[in-house]
């Protein structure tokens, strides 16, 4: 779970939408709205045409660039693959053609932006230890 040292010190919305403009090819940002706070922030990042991405802000120091980008390149195989029983975003270049960037500042948030995919958070309390375990199968 999130520290709340991580929490406190995420961008405000308005900063990372400028920056999610000037970093990806979308087109202008209209909104950007955190939807979630564990190991990660997420962000609901909308533009002017009606489009939704999702921002991941990796917490700093959880994970390396290179675990990262690992990551990264095994969701853009599974997308790549056909008939799979599980829906996965597309991971999205940056204008630069990078897939992982890292937002200005310290502390050194490393972001990456993914397509929207339709659904709802589930609650923990929704989860039994069989459906961890039934997620982890299937993710591995």
């Amino acid at each position: 779970m999130a520290s709340q040292a991580f929490a406190a010190q995420l961008p405000d919305a308005h900063i990372l939408a400028d920056w999610v403009q000037q970093t990806w090819d979308l087109g202008s940002v209209v909104d950007v709205k955190r939807i979630n706070l564990s190991e990660n922030a997420m962000y609901r990042v909308t533009t002017d045409q009606k489009q939704a991405f999702v921002l991941r802000l990796s917490q700093p120091g959880y994970q390396t660039d290179h675990s990262i980008m690992a990551e990264l390149t095994w969701l853009q195989h599974l997308a790549d693959r056909q008939g799979l029983l599980v829906q996965t975003a597309d991971v999205i270049a940056a204008r630069t053609g990078t897939l992982l960037q890292q937002f200005p500042g310290d502390p050194a948030w490393r972001c990456a932006l993914f397509s929207h995919i339709d659904g709802q958070t589930i609650s923990r309390a929704d989860v039994s230890s069989l459906d961890f375990r039934t997620l982890g199968a299937t993710a591995a």
